[in-house]
């Protein structure tokens, strides 16, 4: 029984600098790309059981869908068996620390059961609703995605999903800029010359908020900011990205806020997008799947082991490319 600590990657290289933290990743089979160190406690609990033992964390709720989990979700269903998931999301339990808490109950590997018991508490500490998930339902999604055991409503998301087809075959789906690309380019920002800048702030359903709304970056905001085109600053494949039609979307929000750039006229920062469309695909019909309440429902019930403080949802580009799209002939697009 446990409460390990929650510490980030960065958090977590400041305090043991890059040598000792490599070494300490070398020593777990869980610790990939940039993981919070509770991960580690996660394998070391459960390699310490015995053949009848139990493990019992609270922890964050990410390491249910967010990448840096992938490899211990793969760890704990190749070996073990959860039992239950207890979620106190909607609860502050923690008055420091700014987290989703759920309580994770796994054993060793047994196959007297395949059922996931999930138990959802309220502030009071009292369970307002429990429903079972079938353990093979944990290999539904890419990337062992477990996000959706949080939601009661497992059974329409596969009925979703039986009618679908994943996102990326739409087009390819990526970054608009690096964090450090969309640091560079401030001293970029003017409101003369270049091409017309967004980012996730000035993002609305359908269409961009250029020129009605300021964009804010370090500080400083712009009612009509452009983006200087030095090739010196902006590699050549960014700004053929950025001149090529695109649907961009906001990176971070309550839901999907996309909008489609026709003739590439903007350059984006700190956003995701899709271009280079799949002839099988309309993208007014893609943006508007985007922007639509059942792709909403959908992607919440995939992601909700990601919501961050006033539950806003991260629509990175490898959450994007987990998800999936309506199928619809050409008729039905237009």
């Amino acid at each position: 029984i446990g409460n390990p600590p929650y510490i980030s990657a960065m958090d977590l290289k400041k305090r043991l600098g890059d040598a000792k933290y490599s070494n300490l990743k070398a020593g777990y089979k869980t610790a990939k790309g940039t993981i919070d160190i509770y991960i580690l406690f996660f394998e070391f609990g459960l390699r310490s059981l015995s053949d009848t033992g139990y493990l019992i964390y609270i922890s964050p709720n990410r390491y249910l869908s967010a990448s840096y989990g992938e490899a211990l979700r793969e760890f704990i269903f190749e070996g073990y068996k959860i039992e239950s998931i207890s979620d106190f999301s909607s609860v502050r339990v923690f008055e420091a620390a700014a987290t989703y808490p759920v309580v994770s109950l796994i054993g060793k590997q047994t196959k007297s059961s395949k059922d996931v018991l999930i138990r959802k508490f309220n502030a009071g500490f009292t369970v307002i609703n429990d429903w079972v998930n079938n353990e093979s339902d944990l290999k539904l999604l890419p990337k062992m995605n477990w996000g959706f055991l949080l939601n009661s409503k497992i059974d329409l998301v596969k009925k979703i999903i039986s009618e679908s087809e994943p996102l990326a075959d739409c087009g390819k789906i990526n970054a608009t800029s690096t964090a450090k690309e969309a640091d560079n380019y401030h001293k970029l920002i003017n409101e003369k010359d270049g091409i017309k800048l967004v980012n996730t702030g000035t993002i609305d359903r359908y269409l961009s908020l250029w020129g009605r709304e300021k964009l804010t970056d370090k500080g400083e905001t712009y009612l009509r900011p452009y983006l200087l085109k030095d090739e010196s600053v902006i590699s050549k494949n960014r700004l053929k990205l950025y001149e090529k039609p695109k649907i961009l979307l906001a990176k971070i929000g309550l839901r999907a806020e996309a909008f489609f750039d026709v003739n590439g006229e903007f350059a984006s920062i700190n956003t995701n997008c899709i271009h280079s469309f799949s002839p099988e695909y309309k993208p007014e019909y893609i943006t508007s799947w985007l922007n639509s309440k059942l792709y909403h429902f959908l992607f919440s019930c995939l992601f909700d082991g990601l919501r961050m403080a006033g539950g806003y949802l991260l629509y990175s580009a490898p959450n994007l490319k987990s998800t999936f799209i309506k199928k619809a002939d050409e008729d039905i697009q237009k």
